[in-house]
């Protein structure tokens, strides 16, 4: 299992890389999270937060409470995710995630990204935001 996180771990946000290819890194990194003892998926999750979301949602410890949180609990250790297409609208991408559980509960989040203006992350994609849906 290291070796998968060393694998992801080399893994940051660079223009090379389109929305649902960001929002799939994210999300392998949350579904194995529960692997690790030191939350390894989340904090490679957060590294794929735009700089906005990660002043928001940040530091990195209180982005872990925060998908401890049972409205984003979900997100971690699900077993299947089925995604919809992604929505391109300018600089702005959207995709819904239904995510599925071992206890068959579902969750549907939709990703919101932006294409990056600014140094060290000009021209990458990186979420904005997390929407739940209900």
């Amino acid at each position: 299992m290291e070796y998968y996180y060393q694998q992801l771990n080399h893994l940051w946000p660079v223009p090379e890389l389109s929305p649902d290819e960001v929002i799939k890194i994210q999300l392998e990194a949350l579904q194995n999270n529960d692997l690790t003892k030191d939350n390894k998926g989340i904090q490679i999750c957060f590294r794929f937060a735009s700089p906005h979301n990660q002043a928001v949602t940040g530091p990195i410890n209180h982005f872990i409470e925060l998908l401890q949180n049972p409205i984003y609990k979900p997100l971690v250790g699900f077993e299947r995710a089925e995604f919809s297409r992604v929505a391109m609208i300018g600089r702005t991408a959207q995709q819904a995630v239904r995510l599925t559980h071992t206890s068959g509960t579902n969750g549907v989040y939709v990703f919101i990204l932006s294409l990056q203006e600014e140094d060290p992350y000009i021209n990458c994609w990186m979420t904005d935001a997390l929407m739940p849906q209900s």
